[in-house]
């Protein structure tokens, strides 16, 4: 499975929560972007599983709730995890997402 990366991505500190059918748990993120997120975890879900994504954006505690699919595994050299491509993002959504990238990068 190939997923093209598009959207610039910075490091992030953020606990996120990660929701798959019957169970929630949380994980570090290490990256965003608008477009995905990169999650640090021991164990990955499937590649192709259908995931959601809830997150809160510092400084104002933006709320938001995203579908995504599982698209990378990483592990070996890289830090262990799984990257999740949104989907189906809403401008407002993308919007804020953007802007908390655009103010991480410039600070």
């Amino acid at each position: 499975m190939q997923h093209d990366r598009h959207e610039e991505r910075t490091p992030v500190e953020l606990e996120v929560a990660y929701e798959e059918p019957g169970r929630q748990r949380f994980f570090p993120a290490l990256n965003l972007s608008a477009s995905g997120i990169f999650l640090a975890a021991e164990e990955s879900p499937e590649l192709g599983q259908e995931v959601r994504v809830v997150l809160s954006l510092p400084p104002n505690g933006i709320f938001l709730r995203i579908q995504g699919q599982v698209v990378r595994h990483a592990g070996g050299s890289e830090p262990h995890g799984f990257a999740v491509a949104f989907e189906a993002v809403d401008e407002r959504t993308r919007s804020d997402l953007k802007e908390f990238v655009r103010e991480c990068r410039s600070s």
